[in-house]
């Protein structure tokens, strides 16, 4: 066994013991990135709290169900966009207000930084908000896929387990959501 194979081992035994300092760095590691992929499917931060914890109480009464096929994190990501799917189906908003995301690039980094000059942070602001009304119109599936990739950096299997969608569905989802926004960007320039 690997050394990573043998920490993930050693892990999984303490989340199933219900080890408490286990389950607080899952939950402290993943967190931020599920609340802000929940956000992006269900539109408000409130909402994406909530599914976040009970993404996490659902991984907490099932971790002795989980077999390890896939990473811990793609495990709780499919919990969390589940819960999203059932979220949305019960016909609540599937908008997204944009002062309840993360202010940061599709990087990660801040777009407020003090180490950057005014105009080049205003020029990024600027292209944040084009970006973020260009993924407002994206078809929910498209948005969602597309997210997973750039902004979680998640390979095209691990999406298409979180979804439940074939691989060469991800695959033209993140095509198509690319597409668009690309073209819904360059527009904005014009």
């Amino acid at each position: 066994m690997s050394q990573p194979e043998e920490a993930l081992a050693g892990l999984l035994g303490r989340l199933r013991d219900m080890d408490a300092r286990a389950w607080s760095r899952i939950m402290s590691q993943y967190r931020d990135g599920i609340v802000f992929h929940c956000v992006r499917q269900v539109g408000n931060r409130e909402d994406a709290e909530d599914i976040c914890s009970q993404a996490f109480l659902r991984a907490v009464g099932a971790i002795g169900s989980f077999r390890g096929e896939s990473s811990i994190k793609t495990w709780l990501y499919t919990i969390a966009a589940n819960l999203c799917l059932t979220h949305r189906a019960r016909g609540r908003r599937d908008h997204i207000e944009l002062d309840d995301i993360p202010r940061r690039d599709i990087a990660g980094g801040a777009l407020n930084s003090t180490e950057l000059p005014a105009d080049r942070v205003i020029a990024a602001n600027q292209v944040r908000s084009a970006l973020d009304r260009a993924l407002d119109t994206l078809d929910p599936q498209l948005r969602e896929a597309f997210h997973l990739r750039v902004v979680e950096d998640m390979s095209y299997d691990d999406i298409a387990r979180i979804t439940g969608a074939p691989l060469n569905t991800v695959k033209t989802r993140i095509f198509r959501a690319r597409e668009r926004l690309q073209q819904l960007l360059v527009e904005h320039r014009q």
